[in-house]
């Protein structure tokens, strides 16, 4: 099948939101869209569904090499940092509530490379869930009430704890450039 086949809501007011945050000049923290590359959020979600025409109505995950550079990447390997970095706990973004770790003393890097997430929303149609500079991560670990959340909606137990656990492992030696 193809993204035509689907009720693909390029423009969902969610999704610009969030993926708005990715763009030059936004105050949260993470890597951010060069605006003489991709001028508006609309501009990076055109390009994007470029990348979709395999998609299959579940949910997808490209890294797509842009062979120029499109931005900054701000996540760093916290175990790669020299030892004078300053690292400290903090919150990412205004509503989010995710405890990340925070690198100060560092540069963010220019990267090439474009991270895409799509996939089913809730409303039964199909959105991006996430666009920006970088490669694919775990998401950000839950908190109990995340996980309890995830279980009412008919998740298994076990299955929620075990993702969760390869985004603590994953998040725990990993921060953003502040």
């Amino acid at each position: 099948m193809k993204i035509n086949d689907y009720d693909f809501d390029v423009y969902n007011k969610r999704s610009l939101e969030h993926i708005s945050r990715h763009m030059e000049g936004s105050k949260t923290i993470g890597s951010k869209f060069y605006k003489k590359v991709f001028p508006s959020v609309e501009s990076i979600v055109l390009c994007a569904l470029n990348y979709l025409e395999d998609y299959d109505g579940q949910k997808i995950e490209k890294v797509i090499d842009y062979k120029k550079i499109i931005g900054t990447n701000s996540l760093v390997n916290l175990n790669e940092l020299p030892e004078d970095i300053k690292i400290t706990k903090g919150v990412r973004g205004v509503n989010e509530g995710y405890v990340v770790n925070l690198v100060e003393g560092a540069l963010p890097k220019e990267e090439f490379k474009m991270a895409i997430v799509a996939g089913p929303t809730e409303d039964k149609s199909h959105a991006f869930y996430t666009i920006y500079p970088g490669i694919i991560t775990p998401p950000f670990p839950l908190t109990e009430e995340k996980i309890k959340e995830e279980v009412s909606k008919g998740k298994k137990l076990k299955e929620v704890l075990d993702l969760n656990e390869i985004s603590l492992k994953f998040w725990n030696s990993h921060g953003f450039i502040k």
